[in-house]
């Protein structure tokens, strides 16, 4: 689920919902802070980053992502 919050020539920034759950995607130039949830972020190399309350990250575009949802993730996030 997708909220938009606001879309100008900066940017975009809007609130993220996903639910627990297994996704795939395809990043976007992207900077996140997780406001509630739990789960991980896996990158194709491998690596990973934890998806708790008070975490943040930049994504680059065109890394792709497995998203593993335990507790139904809330971001806030802002796209230049």
């Amino acid at each position: 689920e997708l909220t938009l919050l606001e879309t100008d020539d900066e940017g975009t920034s809007g609130l993220w919902q996903l639910t627990p759950g297994t996704v795939t995607d395809t990043e976007v130039d992207e900077s996140f802070l997780v406001l509630s949830g739990r789960g991980q972020v896996i990158f194709e190399d491998g690596s990973r980053i934890l998806l708790e309350p008070g975490v943040t990250h930049r994504f680059s575009g065109g890394e792709k992502t497995t998203w593993t949802v335990e507790k139904t993730i809330l971001k806030v996030y802002w796209i230049a």
